[in-house]
């Protein structure tokens, strides 16, 4: 194994996307706050057809707001406490890696009712410098087999798989913990997030989550 295939699966262990390396970042004596964590009624979308929107649901055209004092910054929200929480796969993408690698996003969406429409993500690097990456595959097949997705394990095409949306509302019990502080290049700012370090069948009991 090469010295950058060994760099970059140690970096597998972590899955905070965007999170620099934390030996490049100058060490902060900033308070650490919460990285943010967008739940899905945080961004309202518009119709999908202009053309055959009801009246009722178009933008109030006499709105008005007062913005003088609200920051431009985005509001920080609070990690999850570390634990097992019930989620469903929202979405599952195809893209690249910070430096350049095929991977897959996984964005769970948590209905434990209590942080209902939280997020958690998992990132799983698949190849690096065209070497197959073990822990990023391992987690894939983690999510796949535990979500009960059939597919054919001899011939899986990562593109295929992403854009036929075989994920997508899969439920799944995904353990969050917390990762390692990193300074936001937006602001920045010193802040920590969640990430997943394991995922269980939907309902699994005791028995599954040992550890729970």
């Amino acid at each position: 194994m090469t010295d950058e295939v060994k760099e970059e699966t140690a970096k597998q262990e972590s899955f905070i996307a965007d999170a620099p390396d934390p030996s490049a970042v100058e060490p902060s004596t900033e308070k650490v706050e919460s990285a943010p964590q967008y739940n899905a009624d945080e961004f309202e979308k518009g119709p999908d057809v202009v053309g055959n929107a009801q009246e009722e649901n178009l933008p109030e055209e006499n709105l008005v707001l007062n913005l003088e004092n609200v920051s431009d910054s985005l509001p920080g929200f609070e990690p999850l406490p570390v634990g097992w929480y019930n989620t469903i796969i929202e979405n599952a993408i195809y893209t690249k890696s910070l430096a350049g690698n095929p991977m897959i996003k996984f964005d769970f969406l948590v209905t434990t009712p209590e942080y209902a429409n939280k997020h958690l993500y998992l990132n799983c690097t698949l190849t690096v410098k065209g070497i197959k990456n073990e822990y990023g595959v391992s987690y894939l097949k983690m999510v796949v087999s535990r979500a009960g997705i059939e597919v054919n394990w001899l011939q899986f095409s990562p593109k295929t798989f992403c854009d036929e949306g075989k994920a997508l509302g899969k439920a799944l019990r995904a353990h969050a913990a917390l990762g390692k502080p990193y300074v936001r290049k937006s602001d920045g700012k010193t802040v920590r997030g969640n990430k997943v370090t394991e995922v269980a069948p939907a309902g699994s009991g005791n028995e599954f989550l040992a550890d729970e």
